[in-house]
């Protein structure tokens, strides 16, 4: 007989090898889709249409989360992303030299054809569990009002953080909420797709699973369990998979923060080929 578990699902992509290595080994995964930190809405909807074409390849039941009482409490602390802040974090792409803005433009054109080619589909068969209930196959004006408002509260939230500190408090957040529906549906085991990106911190991870396990655990007596997997060990297989499934693969981890940081990365790299050329002629 099957064991039920319910996984939290960061990404189309990164659910393939997990979702195949739990089917082999008598698992039934639900999918729990829960990323309040992707940005901007085009983006999310990118993410949210591959997570489908997956979880229907698999034929794996989805469910998007969203959580009211978190929102509304951030809404009401009315979070800043505070320009100041992230001048000083990414000063040459707020005030990039004549190069730099070549460099810029060139990673931005790419990102947008690249996301071109995957149109979202029209999402059917979806439930998203808000307020403590789920509504079964939303609208699209529903998904926005429930969902991308949501996301720049959170984003926001996350601004008040230094790197690795957001990080840690992006996975607290979307493990409890993960951790907690689990334990009110009755699974008994849970596991998550970050387990499977070689670019996410594996051991934070692991400790914000842990903790949420332990709070939802207590005094009860039907404890959930963390299924642990290192699904890195099968990173590459994973990428070949979505290639073949020819679903929109990300290129940065999900809020407009990282989203920075990767546009940083990319750009400095063209521009030192930009200043190689330059120097050459």
């Amino acid at each position: 007989m099957q064991k039920k578990i319910l996984l939290h699902c960061c990404c189309g992509p990164c659910s393939i090898m997990a979702l195949e290595y739990l089917k082999k080994n008598n698992f039934e995964p639900h999918i729990f889709y829960y990323n309040p930190n992707i940005l901007p809405q085009k983006e999310y909807f990118l993410r949210l249409s591959a997570m489908q074409q997956v979880a229907n390849y698999y034929q794996v039941p989805l469910v998007i989360g969203n959580n009211k009482e978190f929102f509304e409490r951030e809404k009401a602390q009315r979070h800043m992303l505070k320009k100041t802040w992230l001048k000083e974090n990414f000063s040459h792409l707020f005030e990039p030299s004549p190069l730099m803005q070549e460099a810029i433009q060139k990673i931005l054109t790419k990102w947008k054809n690249y996301a071109s080619l995957f149109p979202c589909h029209e999402f059917e068969n979806l439930s998203i569990y808000w307020d403590n209930q789920h509504l079964l196959n939303p609208d699209l004006e529903t998904l926005n009002s429930l969902l991308i408002i949501d996301s720049y509260a959170f984003v926001s939230y996350l601004g008040n953080y230094q790197e690795k500190e957001r990080c840690k408090e992006c996975y607290k957040e979307r493990m409890i909420k993960s951790v907690f529906y689990a334990k009110e549906q009755g699974f008994t085991e849970f596991s998550s797709t970050l387990l499977y990106s070689k670019y996410q911190n594996h051991e934070d991870i692991c400790f914000a699973i842990e903790n949420a396990v332990q709070l939802a655990n207590q005094n009860t007596a039907n404890p959930l369990h963390f299924y642990y997997v290192d699904f890195r060990e099968f990173w590459q297989q994973g990428i070949d998979k979505s290639k073949e499934l020819n679903i929109y693969r990300q290129k940065w981890c999900g809020c407009i923060l990282s989203r920075l940081e990767s546009l940083r990365q990319m750009a400095d790299r063209e521009h030192e080929k930009l200043l190689r050329k330059q120097n050459i002629h």
